[in-house]
């Protein structure tokens, strides 16, 4: 079972970390497994230091003093932040909110930009294509099929364009001129009679 606290108010005469501390303890007693560790929204005046991973800290301090697994929340939202939090022993699990919000694949995202393909993040069948980042420049993948500038010779063909009141020049087979614009008719290039 786990249990969701406001480690601190943020206002003076509110909770304060250590009274998390010795709330944790308490849900410890009680039979909890884990508390998540959250912050404030509990009065209007409250003045959060609000940033990244901001109330990590909170979770840290319950985890290691209260001696209860803990899940840190609060704008954590790169893979990051979210490994240098459990690997430093900082929290057990990280809840990720608003970076879900933004990318329901998040998770998936994250596992596929570290190159885990484990029974933790399996993609849906329609989904796969996606599952690796997008191509964002030629060096990135195979070169492309068509080569835009020749290399080594004289060009295979001339490129002319045909303008009305001028001789026909010669195309890719000598002695021949490009066809007519659509509508336009005539001896030589002449529009009409």
């Amino acid at each position: 079972m786990t249990v969701r606290i406001s480690a601190t108010d943020w206002v003076p005469g509110g909770i304060t970390a250590p009274d998390a501390v010795q709330i944790a303890r308490a849900f410890a007693a009680a039979g909890a497994d884990a508390v998540d560790v959250s912050t404030g929204q509990v009065t209007p005046d409250e003045q959060p230091a609000f940033g990244r991973s901001y109330q990590t800290p909170f979770a840290d301090a319950i985890r290691n003093q209260a001696g209860i697994a803990t899940i840190a929340v609060g704008v954590i939202s790169s893979y990051d932040d979210v490994n240098s939090i459990v690997l430093a022993g900082r929290a057990d699990l990280c809840a990720i909110g608003r970076a879900h919000l933004h990318d329901p694949n998040w998770t998936l995202h994250a596992a596929a930009d570290q190159g885990y393909a484990g029974p933790g993040a399996v993609w849906p069948a329609p989904w796969r294509a996606g599952s690796g980042a997008p191509r964002t420049s030629r060096t990135d993948g195979p070169r492309p099929r068509l080569e835009l500038i020749r290399t080594g010779g004289p060009p295979a063909t001339r490129h002319a364009r045909w303008r009305p009141g001028e001789a026909a020049s010669p195309g890719p087979a000598a002695g021949t001129s490009p066809a007519a614009p659509a509508g336009e008719t005539g001896e030589a290039g002449r529009v009409g009679g």
